[in-house]
């Protein structure tokens, strides 16, 4: 695969994992748990803003494939950082 195409499957993967977030939501919290939610959402699509334009490595690319939940990961790392926005 070259690069565009890894890139692209990188962001099909975690816009999924963001659709499946949000359904899940929808299907087991009450309206507050949703409003409380509310952040982790928003920062959930301003990272899939984020790796729609920086230059991402082929190994990050290839490693945050590998993930389970790349999505979920990248937004623990950032909680963890105290609001730094760089991912890893």
């Amino acid at each position: 695969m070259n690069y565009e195409q890894l890139k692209d499957t990188l962001i099909a993967k975690v816009e999924q994992e963001l659709s499946e977030y949000k359904q899940n939501l929808m299907k087991n919290c009450t309206p507050e748990q949703i409003v409380e939610k509310s952040y982790e959402t928003t920062f959930k699509e301003e990272i899939i803003s984020i790796l729609n334009c920086l230059t991402i490595g082929r190994n990050e690319i290839k490693t945050l494939l590998k993930e389970d939940n790349a999505l979920n990961k990248m937004y623990s790392n950032y909680e963890k950082r105290d609001g730094s926005m760089v991912l890893e």
